[in-house]
């Protein structure tokens, strides 16, 4: 994702998209949800069985 991107969500696809968001560090994970979710960005994740 592109810095514009990042602070105007809206730029793709009127904002009618998702972030997949995926690693091993569930607090990471959490804080890049948090601030995806602070600039207005849609995510998605999911629990994977290991």
């Amino acid at each position: 994702m592109t810095a514009p991107a990042m602070v105007e969500p809206h730029l793709i696809a009127d904002g009618d998209f998702t972030t997949f968001v995926s690693g091993n560090d569930d607090a990471a994970k959490a804080q890049v949800m948090s601030l995806l979710g602070s600039l207005g960005a849609p995510y998605f994740t999911r629990k994977v069985a290991r």
